[in-house]
């Protein structure tokens, strides 16, 4: 019996033998079956005409009369013609065998030539192709990239200003975030709508310099020991020569483009900040950090075209009359750089252009400035001192939707250097659902069913490879996360419905974060701050419940936190603010926020427009210790008392940002700046007008 099956088993391999001999490299067969021989999932894509097999992590994608097919992202020709046979795909032995007898690995970043661009592009939707064009490998003309200009010498070091005063409300520590609004001590920095002021601090409001731009609109700003970076949109105008039914004209239009300017630090009291450089970026900024020296920028550009080149415009302006800054063109440098390749990301969707930037502070020549363009966007942003992470919703692809891809890239002495990226389950709420620590990412997401549609949350810990390390999830279902905040080896989270329950997680074990305990309240927080170790602040929204589940807000509402005891938070005290039309802008912006532990307050703006009290725009000063809170002031920067629904002086007067400068609290509206004494009951010191 052992012999017959040994001879059928021979028998079989002989058969099987002829029956491969028989398949002739010049034989053709249908491509769909022989991949499903092979164990892979094949697809049809009816828009794109595409054919798509998928195994083991293995993407190969060909298209009806097209003679190269895509796989894992490479570009490869076929060495005999494909053919269509009563609308199948046939294809010869010799490039099926070719095909799947040893596939490329999947690769995170993949580089082409142009001239195949069109050829690549045939396989993949318009907002599905991902290009990266490497500006810093362009082939130029080095002197047509430099200005010919002097550029003045760094100043030296300003002595350590004793001055006590709050800075921007960073969510990192040495990571500085760009805003309206700087203070250095003795100088207060300012963007309004009539341009960039330099104000002299203390008990005597004075306005030292005022700068107005033609061409330039900034909105935010960084003030370092020697430089003021100003940011913002390009107003230049393009002339654009056009020919209709025989007549020729011109048109202009503005370019879409970003600013920066960067300027000296003088003695402000006597001359204007010198401006040493102009740099002209694509797109418009998302986000811009500075570490030391160094301005980090990332910018967007939702113009959906893969165009292969990057413009780079420098120029150099100098003040005229020490206000009033004209804008005389020096040696004005518009160069147009054509890229040798463009890389991209297989399986990224999008086609909108992301900017990342580096600027070296003290180096303002061509090679002080890093630029990199790549087909894609930033929803949410953070950024380390080491690395920038970027978020991105996945609106495209069917197979991933409603995951995020996350890229990370590195710092270093202003340069961004792309690393690595993935893909998690659920959305980003903002930048502080995500955070760094000990070289791993932690991200808090909120994650839809796609049956049911239910909500439910996660934390995932990354690795520095964004390999994922760990996870807790399915918390809070039916809800969503309103705010996040993570502290060392802790993950504070606060998810709402009806109520809000606050999490607190230890990530301390980076491959098995767990739920140490949780409180639920009524209300939200928006916002989550640390006071010491042991409290946290909460800013949001106070609720209650009326009818058949209806949430109705109440007013903002300013909680403690006591986090002593990790398995059992609980609330220490809090403080409302307003009516049930009230709000305060920290929900959506952090900047807002004011800690002055040193001088026991919290400042709240908020904007109340209630019936109960009437319309208002002003800040809730709080006073605040490890015990508790207590309203102590309201400020406001509003004239009209007799109609308090005039709309131009709300707006005008809504405060929105609060900082001190030693015994002097300054609140900031369009219209003022208002000082006011620490010392003596918050008594009026002074008052700048704006506008």
């Amino acid at each position: 019996m052992k012999k017959l099956l040994t001879m059928l088993l021979v028998i079989i391999s002989i058969v099987g033998v002829f029956a491969l001999a028989e398949k002739k490299p010049n034989q053709y067969l249908s491509f769909r079956d022989h991949m499903t021989d092979k164990g892979y999932e094949v697809e049809w894509d009816e828009y794109l005409l595409v054919a798509i097999a998928r195994k083991d992590g293995c993407e190969i994608r060909l298209k009806n009369g097209v003679n190269y097919y895509v796989i894992n992202g490479v570009l490869k020709e076929f060495k005999q013609t494909l053919k269509n046979v009563n609308g199948s795909i046939m294809l010869s032995v010799q490039d099926l065998e070719s095909m799947t007898a040893k596939s490329e690995p999947a690769q995170a970043m993949l580089t082409v030539d142009y001239a195949d661009f069109e050829n690549l592009a045939a396989f993949y939707h318009n907002e599905n192709l991902a290009l990266l064009r490497a500006t810093n490998d362009m082939a130029v003309d080095g002197a047509a990239m430099e200005l010919q200009v002097e550029t003045a010498a760094p100043m030296e070091m300003n002595k350590e200003n004793s001055a006590d005063y709050s800075g921007t409300n960073n969510q990192e520590e040495g990571v500085d975030e760009a805003d309206f609004v700087k203070v250095d001590g003795k100088y207060i920095y300012l963007l309004g709508r009539e341009g960039f002021k330099i104000v002299g601090a203390g008990s005597d409001l004075k306005l030292l310099q005022h700068l107005r731009f033609d061409e330039f609109e900034p909105y935010n700003l960084f003030v370092t020991n020697d430089r003021i970076v100003l940011l913002g949109d390009s107003l230049r105008k393009t002339k654009q020569i056009v020919e209709n039914d025989g007549e020729i004209s011109a048109r202009y239009y503005y370019d879409n483009s970003t600013a920066v300017y960067v300027f000296e630090k003088t003695d402000f009291a006597q001359t204007a900040p010198k401006l040493l450089k102009k740099y002209y970026i694509s797109g418009r900024i998302n986000q811009a950090r500075c570490i030391d020296n160094y301005v980090y920028i990332v910018a967007n550009e939702y113009d959906y075209r893969a165009v292969p080149y990057f413009r780079v415009a420098l120029e150099k302006a100098d003040f005229k009359n020490g206000v009033e800054m004209f804008m005389d063109k020096i040696d004005f440098v518009n160069n147009q750089v054509t890229v040798d390749k463009i890389c991209y990301f297989p399986q990224h969707f999008d086609t909108a252009m992301l900017y990342t930037v580096g600027i070296n502070l003290d180096d303002l020549t061509k090679t002080g400035i890093d630029i990199d363009a790549y087909a894609g966007r930033a929803d949410n942003i953070y950024v380390s001192q080491n690395n920038i992470y970027i978020a991105n919703e996945n609106y495209y692809d069917d197979k991933d939707y409603g995951k995020t891809e996350i890229k990370k890239f590195a710092l270093n002495v202003g340069k961004v250097d792309y690393l690595a990226n993935t893909k998690i389950k659920g959305r980003v709420h903002n930048q502080f659902s995500m955070g760094e620590y000990k070289e791993n990412l932690r991200v808090a997401t909120t994650n839809y069913d796609d049956v049911t549609g239910v909500s439910s949350n996660g934390l995932y810990i990354l690795g520095k490879d964004l390999e994922l390390l760990g996870s807790v999830d399915e918390l809070a279902k039916g809800e969503r996360i309103y705010s996040a905040r993570m502290l060392g080896d802790k993950v504070y989270m606060v998810t709402f419905k009806e109520t809000d329950p606050f999490y607190v997680i230890d990530a301390k074990d980076p491959t098995a974060p767990k739920v140490l305990g949780y409180l639920k309240l009524p209300g939200f927080s928006e916002y989550l701050h640390p006071y010491d170790e042991n409290t946290i602040i909460g800013v949001g929204n106070d609720t209650h419940i009326e009818g058949e589940g209806r949430v109705v807000v109440d007013g903002v509402k300013v909680a403690l936190f006591d986090v002593s005891d990790v398995s059992k938070p609980k609330l220490k005290d809090e403080v409302l603010i307003g009516s049930e039309n009230t709000y305060t802008d920290i929900a959506y912006d952090h900047k807002a926020f004011l800690l002055a532990k040193s001088k026991n307050i919290l400042a709240i703006p908020y904007s109340d427009y209630g019936q109960k009290r009437g319309d208002k725009n002003d800040v809730a000063i709080l006073k605040i210790d490890d015990k508790g809170l207590e309203f102590w002031k309201d400020i406001s920067h509003s004239t009209d008392k007799k109609s308090k629904n005039n709309y131009n002086d709300s707006y005008m007067s809504a405060i929105n940002r609060v900082f001190y400068i030693n015994d002097i609290l300054y609140t900031l509206s369009t219209k003022e700046l208002m000082a006011n004494d620490l010392n003596n009951d918050l008594e009026l010191i002074d008052i700048l007008m704006l506008d």
